[in-house]
């Protein structure tokens, strides 16, 4: 892990903590979890920009849709996702209203 990821993960850990009621180990667990699912999303989006989609991949996009609400459910983060392969898949909408993103309402989780 570079010097630039470990600081992106510092501040994420800083910044979802509260929601894993101080815990850091959850909250990295949970970042991690979230990373995953961001990944694949990612995936279909350019997918779907470059060729279109199959059945079977808006099935997995709806099954990974279900199981990061389930996931920010159990936190109390909501949760909305974008389509633009460019842009981030998974935007969470924090109770806290911190943001790192430009449309200044939701946090997005860093793949890289």
């Amino acid at each position: 892990m570079n010097k630039g990821q470990r600081r992106r993960l510092t501040l994420c850990l800083d910044v979802l903590k509260p929601y894993t009621d101080n815990d850091l180990m959850k909250a990295h667990d949970l970042i991690e979890t979230l990373r995953k699912y961001e990944i694949q999303l990612s995936t279909i989006n350019t997918r779907q920009c470059n060729t279109g989609l199959t059945p079977q991949d808006e099935k997995k996009r709806e099954k990974i849709q279900e199981l990061v609400h389930a996931v920010c459910y159990n936190h109390n983060i909501k949760v909305k996702f974008g389509n633009d392969p460019t842009g981030y898949a998974i935007k969470l909408k924090l109770p806290s209203k911190r943001h790192n993103s430009w449309d200044g309402e939701s946090w997005c989780i860093e793949v890289c």
